[in-house]
Protein backbone atom coordinates (compact mmCIF):
# COMPACT_ATOMS: atom_id res chain seq x y z
CA UNK A 1 0.00 0.00 0.00
CA UNK A 2 1.47 3.45 -1.02
CA UNK A 3 1.43 6.30 1.40
CA UNK A 4 -1.27 7.76 -0.63
CA UNK A 5 -3.40 4.76 0.18
CA UNK A 6 -2.49 4.76 4.04
CA UNK A 7 -4.89 5.57 6.39
CA UNK A 8 -4.13 9.09 7.92
CA UNK A 9 -4.31 10.75 11.40
CA UNK A 10 -4.91 13.75 12.76
CA UNK A 11 -1.96 15.80 14.20
CA UNK A 12 -3.21 16.10 17.96
CA UNK A 13 -0.12 17.46 20.04
CA UNK A 14 1.01 21.36 19.34
CA UNK A 15 4.44 20.12 20.13
CA UNK A 16 4.41 18.15 16.81
CA UNK A 17 2.92 20.70 14.90
CA UNK A 18 5.70 22.98 15.78
CA UNK A 19 8.51 20.17 15.29
CA UNK A 20 7.44 19.46 11.61
CA UNK A 21 7.10 23.57 11.21
CA UNK A 22 10.56 23.51 12.37
CA UNK A 23 11.22 20.93 10.25
CA UNK A 24 9.93 22.35 7.15
CA UNK A 25 11.58 25.69 7.90
CA UNK A 26 14.80 24.11 7.37
CA UNK A 27 13.80 21.20 4.74
CA UNK A 28 12.87 25.18 2.67
CA UNK A 29 16.42 26.49 2.42
CA UNK A 30 17.01 23.13 0.48
CA UNK A 31 14.11 22.31 -1.56
CA UNK A 32 10.83 23.24 -3.71
CA UNK A 33 10.15 26.52 -1.03
CA UNK A 34 6.37 25.69 -0.92
CA UNK A 35 6.28 23.00 1.53
CA UNK A 36 6.17 25.16 4.91
CA UNK A 37 3.36 27.18 2.61
CA UNK A 38 1.48 24.19 1.99
CA UNK A 39 1.60 22.88 5.47
CA UNK A 40 0.20 26.00 7.08
CA UNK A 41 -2.59 26.42 4.91
CA UNK A 42 -3.54 22.66 5.57
CA UNK A 43 -3.21 22.70 9.27
CA UNK A 44 -5.01 25.86 9.25
CA UNK A 45 -8.01 25.92 6.46
CA UNK A 46 -8.67 21.82 6.44
CA UNK A 47 -8.98 22.51 2.66
CA UNK A 48 -7.82 18.71 1.07
CA UNK A 49 -4.47 18.44 -1.39
CA UNK A 50 -7.04 18.55 -4.80
CA UNK A 51 -8.15 21.92 -3.83
CA UNK A 52 -4.78 23.37 -2.30
CA UNK A 53 -3.14 22.13 -4.81
CA UNK A 54 -5.84 24.11 -7.40
CA UNK A 55 -5.64 27.41 -6.21
CA UNK A 56 -3.79 30.38 -8.41
CA UNK A 57 -2.22 33.16 -6.55
CA UNK A 58 -4.86 35.86 -7.84
CA UNK A 59 -6.86 33.55 -5.91
CA UNK A 60 -4.81 34.19 -2.87
CA UNK A 61 -3.82 37.81 -3.40
CA UNK A 62 -5.33 40.99 -4.18
CA UNK A 63 -3.90 42.89 -7.05
CA UNK A 64 -1.91 45.49 -4.60
CA UNK A 65 0.07 42.18 -3.51
CA UNK A 66 -1.87 42.02 -0.14
CA UNK A 67 -3.36 38.66 0.88
CA UNK A 68 -7.41 38.13 0.95
CA UNK A 69 -9.16 37.61 3.78
CA UNK A 70 -10.35 34.69 2.76
CA UNK A 71 -10.11 31.71 0.31
CA UNK A 72 -13.50 31.12 -1.74
CA UNK A 73 -14.21 27.28 -1.55
CA UNK A 74 -17.86 26.18 -2.74
CA UNK A 75 -20.04 28.45 -1.45
CA UNK A 76 -17.81 29.00 1.36
CA UNK A 77 -15.56 31.95 2.36
CA UNK A 78 -12.92 30.22 4.57
CA UNK A 79 -11.32 33.16 5.97
CA UNK A 80 -7.36 32.91 6.32
CA UNK A 81 -6.24 33.45 9.69
CA UNK A 82 -2.73 35.18 11.01
CA UNK A 83 -0.51 32.04 10.55
CA UNK A 84 -1.68 31.50 7.13
CA UNK A 85 -1.74 35.05 6.30
CA UNK A 86 2.25 35.17 7.59
CA UNK A 87 3.32 32.17 5.76
CA UNK A 88 1.62 33.71 2.24
CA UNK A 89 3.86 36.75 2.76
CA UNK A 90 6.90 35.16 3.89
CA UNK A 91 6.54 33.00 1.07
CA UNK A 92 6.00 35.62 -1.18
CA UNK A 93 9.62 37.08 -0.27
CA UNK A 94 11.87 34.32 -1.64
CA UNK A 95 9.84 34.97 -4.73
CA UNK A 96 11.37 36.60 -7.29
CA UNK A 97 8.05 37.70 -8.79
CA UNK A 98 4.68 36.81 -9.38
CA UNK A 99 2.30 35.75 -12.19
CA UNK A 100 -1.41 36.05 -10.77
CA UNK A 101 -2.02 33.25 -13.41
CA UNK A 102 0.04 30.64 -11.93
CA UNK A 103 -0.20 28.28 -9.31
CA UNK A 104 0.85 28.63 -6.41
CA UNK A 105 1.82 25.20 -5.52
CA UNK A 106 3.09 24.72 -9.34
CA UNK A 107 5.70 23.31 -10.87
CA UNK A 108 7.95 24.61 -14.02
CA UNK A 109 5.73 24.40 -16.85
CA UNK A 110 2.98 25.66 -14.61
CA UNK A 111 1.00 22.78 -14.16
CA UNK A 112 -0.14 22.08 -10.14
CA UNK A 113 2.12 19.23 -8.78
CA UNK A 114 0.95 16.36 -7.61
CA UNK A 115 -0.24 15.08 -4.51
CA UNK A 116 2.31 11.90 -4.68
CA UNK A 117 5.27 14.70 -4.32
CA UNK A 118 3.89 15.96 -1.26
CA UNK A 119 3.24 13.01 0.53
CA UNK A 120 7.20 11.91 -0.19
CA UNK A 121 7.96 14.89 1.82
CA UNK A 122 5.56 13.87 4.52
CA UNK A 123 7.13 10.44 4.74
CA UNK A 124 10.75 12.00 5.22
CA UNK A 125 9.24 14.14 7.69
CA UNK A 126 7.54 11.21 9.36
CA UNK A 127 10.77 9.09 8.84
CA UNK A 128 13.53 12.01 9.91
CA UNK A 129 11.39 12.95 13.06
CA UNK A 130 10.11 9.28 14.14
CA UNK A 131 6.59 10.95 14.96
CA UNK A 132 4.65 8.58 16.99
CA UNK A 133 2.69 5.49 15.13
CA UNK A 134 0.66 8.01 12.91
CA UNK A 135 0.91 7.89 9.09
CA UNK A 136 1.59 11.24 7.96
CA UNK A 137 0.69 11.96 4.64
CA UNK A 138 -1.70 14.53 3.15
CA UNK A 139 -4.49 13.86 4.74
CA UNK A 140 -3.49 14.17 8.10
CA UNK A 141 -3.03 17.79 7.26
CA UNK A 142 -6.98 18.18 6.97
CA UNK A 143 -7.75 15.91 9.67
CA UNK A 144 -5.47 18.40 11.84
CA UNK A 145 -7.66 21.46 10.87
CA UNK A 146 -10.90 18.86 11.66
CA UNK A 147 -9.34 17.77 14.61
CA UNK A 148 -8.71 21.21 16.67
CA UNK A 149 -12.01 22.70 15.31
CA UNK A 150 -13.68 19.55 17.38
CA UNK A 151 -11.63 20.30 19.89
CA UNK A 152 -11.87 24.01 20.34
CA UNK A 153 -15.82 23.92 18.93
CA UNK A 154 -17.25 20.54 20.38
CA UNK A 155 -19.98 22.10 21.41
CA UNK A 156 -21.47 24.61 19.27
CA UNK A 157 -23.74 22.49 16.83
CA UNK A 158 -23.57 25.29 14.23
CA UNK A 159 -20.20 25.48 13.67
CA UNK A 160 -19.66 21.63 13.67
CA UNK A 161 -22.57 21.85 10.76
CA UNK A 162 -21.16 24.45 8.90
CA UNK A 163 -17.55 22.44 9.20
CA UNK A 164 -19.01 19.35 7.72
CA UNK A 165 -21.46 20.70 5.17
CA UNK A 166 -18.08 22.79 3.91
CA UNK A 167 -16.05 19.28 4.13
CA UNK A 168 -18.09 16.58 3.43
CA UNK A 169 -21.17 18.00 2.37
CA UNK A 170 -22.52 13.95 1.07
CA UNK A 171 -22.37 12.57 4.25
CA UNK A 172 -24.31 12.18 7.33
CA UNK A 173 -26.17 16.00 7.73
CA UNK A 174 -24.69 17.18 11.69
CA UNK A 175 -27.40 20.29 10.75
CA UNK A 176 -30.29 18.05 10.52
CA UNK A 177 -29.15 16.70 14.47
CA UNK A 178 -28.41 20.10 15.08
CA UNK A 179 -31.85 21.25 14.04
CA UNK A 180 -30.19 24.79 12.22
CA UNK A 181 -30.71 25.57 8.77
CA UNK A 182 -27.53 25.78 7.17
CA UNK A 183 -29.23 27.52 3.98
CA UNK A 184 -27.39 31.18 2.78
CA UNK A 185 -25.11 30.96 5.76
CA UNK A 186 -21.90 30.26 4.10
CA UNK A 187 -19.49 31.91 6.48
CA UNK A 188 -17.14 29.72 8.29
CA UNK A 189 -15.56 31.39 11.24
CA UNK A 190 -11.94 29.84 11.39
CA UNK A 191 -10.97 30.32 14.99
CA UNK A 192 -8.30 27.61 14.61
CA UNK A 193 -4.75 29.34 14.69
CA UNK A 194 -2.20 26.47 14.77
Amino acid sequence: MSIDQEPSYPITDKNDIELIRMYMSEYVRHTFSNHLLYFNLAINTGLKTKILLSYKWNDILNLDMTVKDYLQYNNYKLYLNNTCKRAIYDNLNMLNNIDFNNYVFGNRKNKPIISSTINKVYRDIHKDLNIGNLCLNTGSLYKTFIYWQIYYNCRDYIKLAKLQDMLYPTSTNLWKIANYNIDNDYIYINDVNL
